[in-house]
């Protein structure tokens, strides 16, 4: 008697299994689903991170050139597996030597030695990214090409007053500004991360701008490298 019940429960466990399918799936026994074991992992998979084609990735930007730190947003859409679309804005200072402060024992107060105007600028662009190897390379490794063209707003406000007060005095100015660079793509478990190295150019004009007196800037641009941490 036990062999005959033994013998029934393994038909019905065996036929369980044969039958197992997917949600959605046919259910009937002329099924041609052969998985024994479906499960759904509770955390994302590695595949599962990386970024699907077109999709729309905002950034946060921080950079360091010559003009010192600087903080921005871009954002990037794919076209296909070879270009993307980027735009970006982001607000740095702007200076052509190292501007450093002294200490006045008279008046209690720091200074810069010269510095006549505080420079401000805001470049906003837009661009083409191209990738580089997308076949033979991994999605989560995108290393690029990119150039971005715009205008850059560039605020120039006077020194001898206070920083607040300053800003009623600000003249505001609007030139080009083009970038070139080179970066890589990084995609991970937490969030994707950029880093970029690039050139930009943006000629004020004429005889430049004074931050420094009788030493005008003539080029609100540099090498900036970039870390871009996705949002």
């Amino acid at each position: 008697m036990f062999d005959k019940l033994l013998l029934v429960f393994l038909l019905l466990f065996n036929s369980s299994i044969l039958y197992s399918q997917r949600k959605g799936e046919d259910s009937s026994p002329n099924s041609t689903t052969d998985s024994v074991y479906i499960f759904t992992p509770i955390r994302p998979l590695l595949g599962d991170t990386v970024l699907e084609t077109s999709a729309l990735v905002n950034f946060l930007e921080l950079t360091l050139s010559d003009n010192g730190y600087s903080i921005g947003y871009y954002a990037t859409k794919e076209l296909n597996s070879l270009f993307s679309l980027t735009g970006s804005i982001f607000f740095s200072g702007a200076r052509n030597t190292d501007e450093l402060e002294f200490y006045d024992p008279f008046t209690g107060q720091f200074f810069i030695p010269g510095k006549i105007n505080r420079l401000f600028m805001l470049p906003i662009t837009i661009g083409l990214r191209s990738y580089l190897f997308p076949s033979e390379l991994s999605k989560e490794f995108k290393p690029f090409l990119q150039a971005n063209i715009g205008t850059n707003v560039i605020l120039s406000n006077p020194y001898e007053l206070g920083f607040f007060e300053a800003w009623g005095e600000a003249t505001v100015y609007f030139r080009p500004v083009l970038s070139v660079g080179v970066g890589a793509s990084f995609s991970n478990r937490i969030r994707p991360l950029e880093i970029s190295l690039r050139y930009q150019y943006s000629p004020f004009g004429g005889e430049g701008l004074e931050s420094i007196i009788r030493n005008p800037l003539t080029n609100f641009g540099g090498l900036y490298i970039s870390l871009g941490i996705a949002l």
